[in-house]
């Protein structure tokens, strides 16, 4: 586990506020379908930052760390059109409502634009959803 777990607890915290009723979990690409198959669905994974930088302004140093976060739910092997289309509607629904809920928080500054990828009966334990790429800058910077 990362020493510094400040965006770890935050995520964590703000996917339990926002989604009621989803698993949240955390871990690594490798970690991912282990992970999954304990999980209750609808679930939230945050994966391991996978990259991250800094800005140096008036003698504070603002972080930032580009952030992988996978809202999924189980669907059936081979499922319909409907079914995975229904699954990626709602985990788009939740990945809205938890950027809402990050901007509302204060502890990054606020997200203006996101990415996400659809995902479409994936894993080992068959889940649609979608893969949010999002960079979160502290809202506060570190005195150096």
């Amino acid at each position: 586990m990362p020493t510094n777990t400040k965006y770890i607890d935050a995520l964590t915290e703000i996917a339990t506020t926002a989604l009621p009723g989803y698993s949240v979990l955390f871990g690594s690409w490798d970690d991912v379908d282990r992970l999954l198959d304990r999980a209750e669905y609808p679930a939230v994974l945050n994966i391991l930052s996978v990259s991250g930088g800094g800005t140096y302004r008036n003698g504070r140093v603002y972080d930032h760390q580009d952030m992988l976060i996978a809202f999924v739910d189980r669907v059936p092997r081979d499922a319909s059109g409907e079914d995975n289309f229904s699954a990626t509607e709602r985990m788009r629904s939740a990945l809205k409502k938890f950027v809402k809920a990050l901007n509302k928080d204060g502890r990054f500054m606020p997200v203006d634009q996101y990415n996400y990828t659809t995902i479409y009966e994936s894993g080992a334990n068959i889940h649609s959803g979608c893969l949010l790429e999002i960079r979160l800058t502290d809202a506060v910077g570190e005195c150096i």
